[in-house]
């Protein structure tokens, strides 16, 4: 396995997020601009009436958000399972691949003003928009469960970021070209790809096949998981139900421009950038489904947008609802993170981002109808979606496990062990050299070392239970245990003289000991129990390693964004 520094594991997990960012800048970038190309305001590259098959303006709103967000909810489906198989480096790289040909064949479409084109270039380009769940993925195989909300926090800003600047993008070049916007995103998507492939490690392979401390039974809780769904599709309705029919609003009420209307989408983003922090905070505090609970009662505001005539209060109110977003939207991610049995976390995770790319379906796909019958109904209905996700935020509270504790708060067992740290070790402990970046690196180096040989057991372990033969059973000998007898005792004396324990003949007994709960007894027969208890050995020691602080400095990934 290649070595994964933690300097290095920044970068991956930084550029996962750019991945997912260029996905989302395509659900929304053409958003400013399609009430253009549909003739719901006069413009020279808009569609004829003949090319659009006489759809009126506002469903064929819909239409093209829904072609393209329709293709994504089957790619969501695919790419998690699919990446439990083959990877999440791959899938993440051939949804850039599709992205930079997909715009560029989008922007195609708009300039021979071929409608159906359009359509088949929104659907190509979704049904290789699957990142989020494996960048979900990826996020959960490379973090310890105690610091996955905060990531999967950064996660959301990145997504609902992409959600506003895409109309900024769309509306500023829009004013140049129609097709512009497309050809620009179909840039950035390359340059992602090239970012990607030479930043982007695979992810830990062994947390695919290994259940995760404190994540859940094997099993999974199910009655989490289909609320947590739900909570999704409340979630993706409410995102895409606001800056589809705020587009729709702006031009119609007060005959806004593709410009000002990215231009009040950039507001949107302030309030991104003002409530992901926000929400940081609120983790600390109380549990992930309440601060979602209080991002739902926020975004529920929306509803009351459209019955003023002035612009004023409209902006007022949307702003307001626009702060709930980043402290609710995050949750969805964070939750499944949890409950996820990680030998399917892709596939739960697909399934649970599912549920919010049909949200994002079902909302152009009738609230452009809805809207040419009245203004206020949309915004009725995304008011309500955000309530419901807030009654099923409560109902999913009571099931999620406990956060780890911190210290100061340990277990008993945790005291006691602190305890029994002699001066030395307890010294050593404090010291400097603990922070240092070659002990933190060493440190993950052999815990990706114990996960993969756990995940290795575990494989064996099941070959055995299904009535296959061992793989890898053979038996040692003389000279092979011979040699490694030589190769343990010199290494052993290296580590503890290396560590500062130049003085270890006097406290012989207690080495003893040590190595003694180091490796306590296992079953020597059948080789089924024998595998299980090493498995549980094992699992001990990846326990006390995770607890090292090999992800510090993750808390200034927000500064190193931004």
């Amino acid at each position: 396995m290649q070595r994964v520094t933690p300097d290095r594991k920044l970068v991956a997990l930084i550029m996962v997020y750019v991945t997912v960012f260029i996905d989302f800048i395509g659900v929304a970038i053409l958003i400013p601009v399609q009430p253009f190309l549909v003739g719901i305001r006069p413009h020279k590259d808009a569609f004829s009436a003949d090319s659009m098959d006489g759809l009126e303006p506002g469903a064929a709103n819909s239409v093209i958000m829904a072609s393209f967000i329709g293709a994504q909810f089957v790619s969501t489906l695919v790419f998690g399972p699919l990446s439990d198989r083959v990877g999440r480096r791959p899938m993440l790289l051939a949804s850039l691949i599709g992205g930079a040909l997909g715009y560029a064949l989008l922007g195609l479409a708009i300039a021979l003003g071929n409608f159906r084109f359009l359509l088949a270039a929104r659907i190509f380009t979704g049904l290789l928009g699957g990142t989020r769940s494996v960048a979900v993925a990826y996020i959960a195989d490379s973090v310890p469960p105690e610091k996955r909300p905060k990531f999967m926090g950064m996660l959301a800003l990145a997504v609902t970021l992409a959600m506003q600047f895409g109309p900024l993008l769309g509306g500023s070049l829009g004013t140049i070209s129609l097709p512009l916007p497309c050809y620009v995103a179909g840039g950035i998507s390359f340059v992602g790809l090239c970012l990607v492939g030479l930043l982007v490690t695979e992810s830990p392979k062994e947390s695919k096949a290994m259940l995760a401390n404190g994540n859940g039974q094997k099993s999974g809780d199910r009655i989490a998981f289909a609320l947590n769904i739900g909570f999704s599709f409340c979630c993706g309705f409410w995102t895409m139900a606001v800056i589809f029919i705020y587009a729709l609003l702006m031009p119609a009420k007060f005959e806004y421009g593709p410009n000002e209307v990215g231009l009040a989408a950039l507001g949107d983003g302030v309030m991104i950038l003002v409530g992901n922090p926000i929400y940081l905070c609120l983790i600390k505090k109380i549990r992930v489904p309440l601060v979602a609970v209080i991002g739902c009662t926020l975004m529920s505001l929306t509803a009351f947008a459209p019955f003023f005539s002035d612009e004023l209060p409209v902006f007022i109110f949307r702003y307001v609802a626009g702060l709930g977003g980043p402290m609710a939207v995050p949750a969805v991610s964070a939750i499944v993170s949890l409950i996820a049995p990680p030998q399917h976390r892709g596939a739960w995770t697909g399934i649970t981002l599912a549920g919010q790319s049909l949200g994002r379906f079902v909302a152009p796909a009738t609230l452009g109808v809805l809207f040419d019958a009245d203004q206020r109904i949309p915004f009725c209905l995304a008011g309500g979606a955000a309530l419901l996700g807030a009654f099923i935020c409560l109902g999913l509270a009571p099931r999620l496990p406990r956060p780890s504790k911190k210290q100061g708060d340990q277990a008993p067992s945790d005291k006691v062990a602190e305890s029994s740290l002699t001066p030395e070790t307890e010294a050593r402990s404090r010291s400097p050299a603990m922070e240092s970046e070659e002990l933190s690196k060493q440190c993950e180096t052999l815990l990706c070392k114990l996960r993969e040989r756990r995940a290795r057991l575990e494989m064996r372990k099941n070959t055995l239970e299904e009535g296959g033969a061992d793989p890898d059973f053979h038996e040692i000998s003389a000279d092979e245990r011979a040699t490694a007898t030589t190769e343990i005792s010199q290494w052993l004396v290296r580590l503890l003289e290396s560590n500062g324990y130049q003085n270890w003949p006097a406290h012989m007994e207690g080495i003893k000991l040590m190595m003694f709960n180091s490796f306590p007894p296992v079953r020597k027969e059948p080789q089924v129990d024998k595998l299980t208890d090493i498995i549980a050995v094992l699992n001990r020691h990846i326990e006390v390693a995770e607890k090292s602080k090999l992800f510090d400095g993750a808390e200034d990934l927000f500064r190193a964004l931004f």
